[in-house]
């Protein structure tokens, strides 16, 4: 009898830690999914607001002043141009 108890009393323990596992099984596969959404959330934001982000300020203010740097320089070539151009038209 005692051990027709200890079988029944083993299975009765794969059954429980079967469940248990299941149940943890599935609660990670939830937990893992939430995640990945959450991360793909994550970055069709950060794409959508690329160079908003606040960390993103410093690089953004080093842009802008290369950009006007160059613009200044696109500017005095063009006025050199024109001046040329004129210096040109007057020989003429």
């Amino acid at each position: 009898m005692a051990y027709y108890l200890s079988g029944i009393i083993f299975y009765i323990q794969l059954k429980c830690d079967f469940i248990f596992e299941s149940s943890l099984s599935n609660e990670l596969n939830t937990v893992e999914k939430q995640l990945k959404e959450k991360i793909e959330e994550r970055k069709k934001y950060r794409e959508k607001y690329i160079g908003g982000l606040p960390e993103q300020l410093h690089a953004n203010l080093s842009i802008l002043e290369g950009l006007r740097q160059q613009l200044d320089q696109y500017n005095s070539n063009l006025r050199d141009a024109e001046n040329r151009k004129l210096g040109i038209l007057k020989d003429i």
